[in-house]
């Protein structure tokens, strides 16, 4: 199954005590009655927010500026889910993230599960990355 997701930001935050904070509210940044999109992915360093677009102004003034490292409000995102028996199959993002590199295609931000991909593009380039996805099925 794939879906995808345009008019999305990614900003990049500082791991820092005053970020996870906010972190346990989500619900203070999305209304999830309108089905907005927040997905949160964990680095090290960094929090990186795949949001709404619409939501990124609140979303920045839940942190101190200093924690915000990067934003980009004009990337989409793709999300895709696996059968389970594609689950033990070695190498499928490593599939992905070659043939979207072999059209001049950059993943912002990735997020692997069991089941799910999630990968972030440039939003003028997710229904191309998402029709290439779809063809290697």
């Amino acid at each position: 199954k794939l879906t995808m997701k345009t008019k999305m930001a990614l900003i990049t935050l500082k791991r820092a005590d005053e970020v996870k904070t906010v972190l346990g509210r989500p619900d203070k940044i999305v209304d999830y009655q309108q089905h907005d999109t927040i997905r949160v992915l964990e680095g090290s360093k960094t929090y990186q927010f795949i949001i709404d677009r619409k939501n990124l102004e609140n979303l920045k003034q839940q942190f101190p500026k200093r924690n915000i490292l990067h934003e980009n409000n004009n990337v989409g995102m793709i999300e895709i889910t696996y059968p389970e028996d594609l689950v033990k199959t070695p190498g499928v993002f490593s599939l992905i993230s070659q043939e979207l590199a072999q059209h001049d295609i950059s993943i912002s931000a990735a997020l692997i599960g069991t089941q799910e991909h999630i990968i972030v593009v440039n939003d003028d380039q997710v229904l191309k990355a998402a029709e290439l996805i779809h063809h290697l099925s």
